[in-house]
């Protein structure tokens, strides 16, 4: 099962790259979130996001001096009509990249407290920070990171629990607790159904 997931992740982050190459960011983004779904401890997945979020803070970078530049060479020309247009397309990219950073301010509190939660085995209430981080901002990787390593150790969580139930039965069943060896079975039954 490990190779399977290290082969489907290792696919997606060359898929993934491949969509980079050709500028096509978003879909690289959700190939990359995709792999980091399926295996969270994938570094190289991280990596390849961290290197899509500077390409695209660097083509936003280009986008605004050369819209400036535009701007600018239209005013000289008189043709301010052009010249409204640039700098109308930077005021837009000005108030979204203000709006981008307020949303940050509030998803990182977010996963702030979905972390402390996570740490302490809440996992529900993670969840419910995490979730609510990612329908302010579904682009966050950060947060997508965070959700699957939840699921990861909910399941590692939940596998354990069984285990200790089963254990817990069998010792119930060995001392001839028949009621108390029945209970711990039917939660093992309710947590496999989850």
């Amino acid at each position: 099962k490990k190779k399977i997931l290290k082969n489907q992740t290792e696919s997606l982050i060359a898929n993934g790259k491949k969509y980079f190459e050709e500028k096509k960011f978003a879909q690289a983004e959700q190939t990359f979130r995709k792999a980091l779904q399926i295996n969270p401890n994938y570094e190289g997945t991280v990596d390849c996001l961290i290197k899509l979020e500077r390409a695209r803070l660097e083509y936003a970078e280009r986008r605004i001096r050369e819209l400036t530049a535009k701007g600018r060479v239209y005013m000289k020309l008189n043709q301010f009509d052009k010249a409204d247009e640039c700098f109308k397309n930077l005021l837009q990219m000005e108030e979204e990249k203000i709006k981008n950073e307020e949303m940050s301010k509030e998803v990182i509190a977010l996963i702030e407290e979905g972390g402390k939660y996570f740490k302490d085995e809440q996992f529900n209430e993670a969840r419910e920070r995490l979730q609510k981080a990612l329908e302010i901002n579904p682009n966050s990787f950060r947060v997508v990171f965070w959700l699957a390593k939840l699921d990861k150790s909910v399941e590692k969580h939940t596998e354990q629990r069984i285990r200790q139930l089963m254990n817990d039965g069998e010792d119930a069943l060995s001392k001839e607790e028949f009621a108390q060896a029945e209970n711990k079975f039917r939660e093992v039954d309710r947590k496999s159904v989850v």
